[in-house]
Protein backbone atom coordinates (compact mmCIF):
# COMPACT_ATOMS: atom_id res chain seq x y z
CA UNK A 1 0.00 0.00 0.00
CA UNK A 2 1.31 3.26 -0.86
CA UNK A 3 0.48 6.80 0.78
CA UNK A 4 2.07 9.98 -1.66
CA UNK A 5 2.62 13.16 0.81
CA UNK A 6 3.28 16.70 -0.72
CA UNK A 7 6.18 18.19 0.81
CA UNK A 8 3.47 21.57 2.12
CA UNK A 9 2.24 19.37 4.46
CA UNK A 10 4.47 16.89 5.48
CA UNK A 11 5.81 18.81 8.73
CA UNK A 12 2.36 18.08 9.83
CA UNK A 13 1.87 14.43 8.93
CA UNK A 14 3.67 11.04 10.29
CA UNK A 15 3.57 8.39 8.23
CA UNK A 16 1.42 5.37 8.94
CA UNK A 17 3.76 1.84 9.14
CA UNK A 18 3.41 0.51 5.13
CA UNK A 19 5.85 -2.17 4.33
CA UNK A 20 6.62 0.51 1.30
CA UNK A 21 5.49 4.10 1.56
CA UNK A 22 6.31 6.97 -1.20
CA UNK A 23 6.90 10.19 -0.16
CA UNK A 24 6.58 12.88 -3.09
CA UNK A 25 9.82 15.34 -2.27
CA UNK A 26 8.04 18.10 -5.23
CA UNK A 27 6.00 21.22 -4.14
CA UNK A 28 8.66 23.43 -2.65
CA UNK A 29 8.69 25.89 -5.31
CA UNK A 30 7.82 26.81 -8.73
CA UNK A 31 8.47 24.01 -10.84
CA UNK A 32 9.78 27.01 -13.45
CA UNK A 33 12.71 28.28 -10.86
CA UNK A 34 16.27 27.97 -12.70
CA UNK A 35 17.49 25.33 -10.55
CA UNK A 36 21.16 25.49 -9.22
CA UNK A 37 22.38 22.20 -9.99
CA UNK A 38 21.60 22.98 -13.93
CA UNK A 39 20.50 26.89 -14.76
CA UNK A 40 17.55 25.38 -16.42
CA UNK A 41 14.07 25.02 -15.88
CA UNK A 42 13.71 20.98 -16.31
CA UNK A 43 12.63 19.26 -13.28
CA UNK A 44 13.54 15.48 -13.39
CA UNK A 45 11.15 13.02 -11.85
CA UNK A 46 12.91 9.89 -10.24
CA UNK A 47 12.11 7.26 -7.82
CA UNK A 48 14.69 6.84 -4.85
CA UNK A 49 14.54 3.37 -3.30
CA UNK A 50 15.34 3.74 0.77
CA UNK A 51 14.77 1.96 4.06
CA UNK A 52 13.07 3.07 7.04
CA UNK A 53 16.20 3.48 9.50
CA UNK A 54 17.94 7.28 10.61
CA UNK A 55 20.69 6.22 8.28
CA UNK A 56 18.94 7.76 5.70
CA UNK A 57 18.27 11.04 7.33
CA UNK A 58 19.71 13.45 4.62
CA UNK A 59 17.34 12.00 2.15
CA UNK A 60 14.12 12.89 4.42
CA UNK A 61 16.00 16.67 4.87
CA UNK A 62 16.71 16.47 1.43
CA UNK A 63 12.85 15.76 0.92
CA UNK A 64 11.13 17.86 3.55
CA UNK A 65 13.30 20.98 3.15
CA UNK A 66 13.17 21.36 -0.53
CA UNK A 67 16.83 20.77 -1.72
CA UNK A 68 15.66 18.15 -4.00
CA UNK A 69 13.49 20.49 -5.45
CA UNK A 70 16.39 23.57 -5.45
CA UNK A 71 18.30 20.78 -7.89
CA UNK A 72 16.26 20.45 -10.51
CA UNK A 73 15.01 16.87 -8.75
CA UNK A 74 11.30 16.24 -7.85
CA UNK A 75 12.18 12.87 -5.93
CA UNK A 76 9.73 10.24 -5.10
CA UNK A 77 10.93 8.56 -1.89
CA UNK A 78 9.79 4.96 -2.04
CA UNK A 79 10.55 3.74 1.86
CA UNK A 80 11.13 0.05 2.24
CA UNK A 81 12.34 -2.72 5.04
CA UNK A 82 15.75 -2.94 3.76
CA UNK A 83 18.57 -3.02 1.74
CA UNK A 84 17.37 -6.07 -0.63
CA UNK A 85 14.38 -4.73 -1.17
CA UNK A 86 16.02 -1.69 -2.68
CA UNK A 87 17.89 -4.24 -4.92
CA UNK A 88 14.60 -5.19 -5.95
CA UNK A 89 13.19 -1.86 -7.08
CA UNK A 90 16.29 -1.31 -8.71
CA UNK A 91 16.34 -4.39 -10.77
CA UNK A 92 12.72 -4.11 -11.87
CA UNK A 93 13.49 -0.68 -12.65
CA UNK A 94 10.77 1.13 -10.67
CA UNK A 95 13.33 3.32 -8.82
CA UNK A 96 16.38 5.11 -10.85
CA UNK A 97 18.38 5.32 -7.57
CA UNK A 98 18.76 3.32 -4.45
CA UNK A 99 20.31 3.84 -0.92
CA UNK A 100 22.13 0.80 0.65
CA UNK A 101 24.72 -0.20 2.52
CA UNK A 102 28.25 -0.87 2.07
CA UNK A 103 27.11 -5.03 2.33
CA UNK A 104 24.69 -4.60 -0.03
CA UNK A 105 26.42 -3.02 -2.89
CA UNK A 106 28.86 -6.20 -3.51
CA UNK A 107 26.02 -8.45 -2.78
CA UNK A 108 24.11 -6.68 -5.51
CA UNK A 109 27.01 -6.75 -7.87
CA UNK A 110 27.23 -10.28 -6.80
CA UNK A 111 24.25 -11.31 -7.88
CA UNK A 112 24.16 -9.58 -11.79
CA UNK A 113 23.03 -5.91 -10.32
CA UNK A 114 25.79 -3.63 -11.23
CA UNK A 115 25.28 -0.60 -9.27
CA UNK A 116 28.12 2.21 -7.73
CA UNK A 117 27.79 4.76 -5.41
CA UNK A 118 27.20 8.52 -6.76
CA UNK A 119 26.84 9.86 -3.13
CA UNK A 120 27.44 8.74 0.44
CA UNK A 121 24.64 9.31 2.99
CA UNK A 122 25.94 8.17 6.02
CA UNK A 123 29.58 7.87 5.78
CA UNK A 124 32.96 8.62 7.88
CA UNK A 125 35.60 9.59 4.83
CA UNK A 126 38.02 9.93 7.44
CA UNK A 127 38.19 5.98 8.34
CA UNK A 128 37.35 2.36 6.42
CA UNK A 129 35.91 1.43 10.04
CA UNK A 130 33.24 3.16 11.07
CA UNK A 131 30.17 1.46 12.22
CA UNK A 132 28.30 3.95 14.59
CA UNK A 133 25.26 3.36 14.02
CA UNK A 134 25.45 -0.68 14.53
CA UNK A 135 24.84 -2.42 17.83
CA UNK A 136 23.93 -5.69 19.76
CA UNK A 137 21.75 -4.95 22.36
CA UNK A 138 20.55 -7.89 25.26
CA UNK A 139 18.30 -8.31 27.52
CA UNK A 140 20.30 -8.76 31.37
CA UNK A 141 17.90 -10.78 32.80
CA UNK A 142 18.38 -13.67 30.11
CA UNK A 143 21.75 -13.60 30.89
CA UNK A 144 23.20 -11.59 28.34
CA UNK A 145 26.24 -9.17 29.36
CA UNK A 146 27.54 -5.80 28.93
CA UNK A 147 30.53 -6.24 26.43
CA UNK A 148 30.56 -9.83 26.21
CA UNK A 149 29.84 -11.22 22.81
CA UNK A 150 30.38 -14.76 24.15
CA UNK A 151 27.09 -14.17 26.07
CA UNK A 152 25.39 -14.58 22.95
CA UNK A 153 25.87 -18.42 23.05
CA UNK A 154 22.86 -20.07 23.42
CA UNK A 155 20.57 -17.23 23.09
CA UNK A 156 17.49 -16.13 21.09
CA UNK A 157 19.67 -13.56 18.95
CA UNK A 158 17.33 -11.45 16.21
CA UNK A 159 18.64 -10.09 13.12
CA UNK A 160 17.19 -9.15 9.65
CA UNK A 161 18.95 -11.72 7.30
CA UNK A 162 20.48 -10.08 3.82
CA UNK A 163 21.48 -7.02 6.47
CA UNK A 164 24.29 -5.05 7.48
CA UNK A 165 23.27 -5.70 11.08
CA UNK A 166 23.42 -9.16 10.19
CA UNK A 167 27.02 -8.77 9.04
CA UNK A 168 28.67 -7.06 12.16
CA UNK A 169 27.15 -9.68 14.01
CA UNK A 170 29.14 -12.74 12.17
CA UNK A 171 31.61 -10.57 12.19
CA UNK A 172 31.74 -9.69 15.95
CA UNK A 173 31.39 -13.37 16.08
CA UNK A 174 34.06 -14.34 13.69
CA UNK A 175 36.75 -12.21 15.67
CA UNK A 176 35.87 -13.84 18.75
CA UNK A 177 36.17 -16.99 16.91
CA UNK A 178 32.29 -18.09 17.78
CA UNK A 179 30.04 -20.78 15.63
CA UNK A 180 26.76 -18.55 14.85
CA UNK A 181 25.39 -22.59 14.68
CA UNK A 182 25.87 -21.85 18.51
CA UNK A 183 23.62 -19.09 18.80
CA UNK A 184 19.78 -19.28 17.96
CA UNK A 185 19.02 -17.21 15.33
CA UNK A 186 15.81 -15.18 15.01
CA UNK A 187 15.06 -13.76 11.65
CA UNK A 188 13.25 -10.40 12.38
CA UNK A 189 12.70 -7.23 10.18
CA UNK A 190 14.49 -4.24 12.17
CA UNK A 191 11.81 -2.41 12.64
CA UNK A 192 10.43 -5.70 14.47
CA UNK A 193 13.62 -5.47 16.86
CA UNK A 194 12.79 -3.74 19.47
CA UNK A 195 9.16 -5.13 20.74
CA UNK A 196 10.75 -8.42 20.18
CA UNK A 197 13.37 -7.36 22.75
CA UNK A 198 11.26 -5.94 25.01
CA UNK A 199 8.63 -8.81 25.00
CA UNK A 200 11.05 -11.43 25.57
CA UNK A 201 10.66 -12.82 22.04
CA UNK A 202 14.47 -12.87 21.84
CA UNK A 203 17.18 -12.57 24.24
CA UNK A 204 19.12 -10.01 22.16
CA UNK A 205 19.22 -8.56 18.94
CA UNK A 206 21.61 -6.92 16.45
CA UNK A 207 20.12 -3.79 15.01
CA UNK A 208 21.14 -0.16 13.59
CA UNK A 209 19.71 3.52 14.59
CA UNK A 210 17.38 4.60 15.21
CA UNK A 211 16.55 1.17 16.99
CA UNK A 212 19.77 0.56 18.84
CA UNK A 213 18.61 3.21 20.93
CA UNK A 214 14.93 2.31 20.83
CA UNK A 215 15.82 -0.67 22.52
CA UNK A 216 18.30 0.36 25.33
CA UNK A 217 15.87 3.26 25.96
CA UNK A 218 12.64 0.65 26.30
CA UNK A 219 14.51 -1.63 28.21
CA UNK A 220 16.04 0.54 30.94
CA UNK A 221 18.02 -1.03 33.52
CA UNK A 222 17.31 -4.09 32.03
CA UNK A 223 19.27 -3.18 28.86
CA UNK A 224 22.84 -4.26 28.42
CA UNK A 225 24.92 -3.02 24.88
CA UNK A 226 26.99 -6.15 24.39
CA UNK A 227 28.29 -4.14 21.01
CA UNK A 228 27.83 -0.43 19.53
CA UNK A 229 29.68 0.60 16.53
CA UNK A 230 33.00 -1.52 17.16
CA UNK A 231 35.13 -0.67 14.08
CA UNK A 232 34.46 -4.29 12.99
CA UNK A 233 33.63 -3.38 9.19
CA UNK A 234 33.36 0.33 7.31
CA UNK A 235 29.90 1.20 7.49
CA UNK A 236 28.79 3.41 4.51
CA UNK A 237 25.48 4.07 2.87
CA UNK A 238 25.12 5.51 -0.14
CA UNK A 239 22.98 6.96 -3.30
CA UNK A 240 23.40 4.31 -5.95
CA UNK A 241 22.85 3.73 -9.51
CA UNK A 242 22.90 1.18 -12.43
CA UNK A 243 26.55 1.60 -14.56
CA UNK A 244 24.25 1.99 -17.33
CA UNK A 245 22.75 4.78 -15.54
CA UNK A 246 25.43 6.68 -14.63
CA UNK A 247 27.04 6.53 -17.98
CA UNK A 248 24.38 7.36 -19.49
CA UNK A 249 23.08 10.61 -17.35
CA UNK A 250 26.00 11.87 -16.02
CA UNK A 251 23.83 15.53 -15.25
CA UNK A 252 21.29 13.35 -13.30
CA UNK A 253 23.69 11.96 -11.14
CA UNK A 254 25.76 15.30 -10.43
CA UNK A 255 22.18 17.12 -9.54
CA UNK A 256 21.83 13.66 -7.29
CA UNK A 257 25.41 14.42 -5.52
CA UNK A 258 25.07 18.23 -5.60
CA UNK A 259 21.46 17.89 -3.52
CA UNK A 260 22.68 15.61 -1.42
CA UNK A 261 25.90 17.38 -0.16
CA UNK A 262 23.85 20.66 0.62
CA UNK A 263 21.59 18.10 2.61
CA UNK A 264 24.14 16.24 4.73
CA UNK A 265 25.59 19.82 5.83
CA UNK A 266 22.47 20.97 6.43
CA UNK A 267 21.82 18.11 8.91
CA UNK A 268 25.32 18.09 10.47
CA UNK A 269 24.54 21.72 11.36
CA UNK A 270 20.88 20.95 12.53
CA UNK A 271 21.14 17.68 14.36
CA UNK A 272 17.72 18.16 15.95
CA UNK A 273 16.05 19.52 13.45
CA UNK A 274 17.09 16.35 11.33
CA UNK A 275 15.83 14.11 14.04
CA UNK A 276 12.90 16.08 14.17
CA UNK A 277 12.36 15.84 10.17
CA UNK A 278 13.11 12.19 10.67
CA UNK A 279 10.02 11.38 12.83
CA UNK A 280 8.09 12.26 9.85
CA UNK A 281 9.70 9.47 7.80
CA UNK A 282 9.83 6.78 10.41
CA UNK A 283 6.81 5.43 11.86
CA UNK A 284 6.20 5.10 15.47
CA UNK A 285 10.21 7.34 16.05
CA UNK A 286 9.33 9.56 18.97
CA UNK A 287 12.33 12.44 18.96
CA UNK A 288 13.86 11.82 22.34
CA UNK A 289 15.07 8.19 20.41
CA UNK A 290 15.52 9.84 17.48
CA UNK A 291 18.56 12.77 19.14
CA UNK A 292 20.29 9.69 20.85
CA UNK A 293 20.10 7.81 17.54
CA UNK A 294 22.12 11.43 16.11
CA UNK A 295 24.66 11.17 18.50
CA UNK A 296 26.17 7.86 16.46
CA UNK A 297 25.90 8.90 13.19
CA UNK A 298 28.20 10.76 10.67
CA UNK A 299 27.18 12.55 7.50
CA UNK A 300 30.40 12.95 5.28
CA UNK A 301 29.60 13.06 1.95
CA UNK A 302 33.17 13.02 0.27
CA UNK A 303 33.83 9.36 -2.05
CA UNK A 304 37.17 9.48 -0.59
CA UNK A 305 39.48 6.41 -1.02
CA UNK A 306 38.46 5.26 2.63
CA UNK A 307 35.34 5.25 1.49
CA UNK A 308 35.86 2.78 -1.32
CA UNK A 309 38.28 0.77 0.98
CA UNK A 310 35.05 -0.08 2.99
CA UNK A 311 33.31 -1.14 0.57
CA UNK A 312 36.02 -3.04 -0.44
CA UNK A 313 36.95 -4.67 2.98
CA UNK A 314 33.22 -5.19 3.52
CA UNK A 315 32.75 -7.55 -0.06
CA UNK A 316 36.04 -9.49 1.55
CA UNK A 317 34.77 -10.13 4.59
CA UNK A 318 31.38 -11.57 2.86
CA UNK A 319 33.27 -13.95 0.57
CA UNK A 320 35.52 -15.18 3.44
CA UNK A 321 32.38 -15.40 5.43
CA UNK A 322 30.91 -17.63 2.84
CA UNK A 323 28.29 -14.95 1.97
CA UNK A 324 29.41 -14.40 -1.40
CA UNK A 325 32.11 -16.80 -3.86
CA UNK A 326 33.08 -13.74 -5.07
CA UNK A 327 33.50 -9.98 -4.55
CA UNK A 328 34.07 -6.37 -6.87
CA UNK A 329 36.85 -4.56 -6.37
CA UNK A 330 36.54 -1.20 -4.74
CA UNK A 331 36.81 0.98 -7.65
CA UNK A 332 34.17 -0.61 -9.16
CA UNK A 333 31.55 0.06 -6.67
CA UNK A 334 32.31 3.72 -6.58
CA UNK A 335 31.99 6.43 -8.85
CA UNK A 336 33.15 9.54 -7.61
CA UNK A 337 33.80 11.89 -10.11
CA UNK A 338 30.48 13.61 -9.28
CA UNK A 339 30.38 14.44 -6.04
CA UNK A 340 34.35 15.90 -6.93
CA UNK A 341 32.88 18.12 -8.89
CA UNK A 342 30.26 19.26 -6.57
CA UNK A 343 33.11 19.90 -3.84
CA UNK A 344 35.16 21.77 -6.35
CA UNK A 345 32.00 24.32 -7.35
CA UNK A 346 30.79 24.54 -3.80
CA UNK A 347 33.39 24.15 -0.75
CA UNK A 348 31.24 25.81 1.28
CA UNK A 349 29.26 22.57 1.61
CA UNK A 350 32.43 20.94 2.98
CA UNK A 351 33.68 23.49 5.15
CA UNK A 352 32.99 21.84 8.30
CA UNK A 353 34.46 18.42 7.73
CA UNK A 354 37.46 17.53 9.10
CA UNK A 355 40.72 17.39 6.87
CA UNK A 356 41.14 13.52 4.84
CA UNK A 357 44.09 11.62 5.89
CA UNK A 358 46.57 10.91 3.27
CA UNK A 359 45.48 7.15 3.33
CA UNK A 360 42.00 8.24 2.66
CA UNK A 361 43.14 10.36 -0.27
CA UNK A 362 43.00 9.54 -4.24
CA UNK A 363 46.68 9.98 -5.77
Amino acid sequence: MRQVLRNRVLASTVLAGFAATTVAACGAGPQDTPTEATGSSSIRTVHLATVQNMLHVPEFVAAQRGIYVKHGLDVKLDILQGGADVGKALESGTAQFGSIGSSTVPTQRASGLMVKVVAPVMNDATTDTYAGPLGIVGRKDSGVKANDVGSLVGKRVGFQEASTNHDYLLFLLKEKGIDPKRLDLVPLTTTDHPVSLKQGDIDAVASWEPFVSQEIRDLGDNAVVVSRGEPTLGYVIGVVATDEEIEKDPELMTRFASATAEAMQWTRKNRDGAAKISTNYINGLELPVAKDAMKHLRFDPRLSRCTQDALDKTGVDLVRSGQLKKSAKGPAMVAPDHMTEVEKKHPEWFSDLPELPEKCRFS
